[in-house]
């Protein structure tokens, strides 16, 4: 009997294994089915609602940003045209016209020796020049210095040699180092091409260097415009009553 039993059931075991394994095989059919169905549907939907990349246009030199970049809901606000000082200065002078020859700018200051630096003391080199509102030398005005031996010693003017002097003349400016006292020098408006500089913005730049003694620089900036006027300038170190003024030529 049991033997009997056990091979009648054999069949239906056989079968009902088959079953199973088809009726898996169809419900992993049909899931793997769905995911891509899903995942289709998911891509679909996202590059619908994704934003379209549109790249905001760069300017004055910086890099392009795109909305993708940038959180939900953020917009791109255009990039200002840039403005320079040189390029302000520029349009100011263009509109003011150019130096007034009959004017000048005299420029004053004083040398105290700084009897604290102790040691022998040395005459300092002293340059004067003016430069444009961009730092570009305009006009070298005065060079004292130790002619012929102490050409070398020049780039203790620092800032005069790295700006000034490859366009000054420095033959037809230069003199002997100076000794403590007050000194005034002019300018007459013009460039080191002897042109008439247009009316803006400048700097008035008085270096001066010592061997064994002190550095010091004096650089303001004064706008000259057609009207005369007087301005103290800051005092450094061995470089006391400096002062500028802009007159009739005496």
């Amino acid at each position: 009997m049991s033997t009997t039993s056990d091979r009648s059931l054999l069949p239906r075991r056989l079968f009902l294994r088959r079953m199973l394994g088809t009726a898996g095989g169809l419900v992993v059919t049909a899931v793997a089915a769905a995911c891509g169905a899903n995942k289709s549907a998911a891509a679909g939907t996202a590059s619908t609602a994704a934003p379209t990349a549109t790249a905001a246009p760069a300017t004055n030199g910086a890099a392009a940003i795109t909305t993708a970049q940038l959180p939900a809901g953020t917009t791109l606000a255009p990039v200002p045209a840039a403005t320079t000082a040189p390029a302000a200065a520029a349009a100011k002078a263009a509109a003011g016209g150019a130096f007034n020859a009959a004017n000048e700018m005299a420029i004053s200051f004083s040398f105290v020796a700084d009897a604290a630096a102790g040691g022998r003391f040395h005459n300092p080199y002293v340059a004067v020049w003016i430069e444009d509102a961009a730092g570009a030398a305009v006009r070298s005005i005065s060079l004292n210095y130790q002619i012929g031996r102490g050409d070398k010693w020049l780039p203790t003017l620092t800032r005069w040699f790295r700006t000034a002097k490859p366009t000054a003349a420095v033959e037809t400016i230069s003199s002997a180092t100076k000794v403590p006292g007050a000194y005034k020098l002019a300018w007459d408006g013009m460039n080191d091409k002897k042109q008439p500089v247009a009316l803006g913005d400048y700097f008035v730049c008085i270096e001066a260097a010592r061997e064994k003694g002190p550095y010091q620089i004096v650089r303001e900036q004064v706008s000259v415009g057609a009207a005369p006027f007087a301005k103290p300038l800051a005092a450094k170190g061995e470089l006391q009553d400096v002062s500028v003024e802009l007159r009739a030529r005496s």
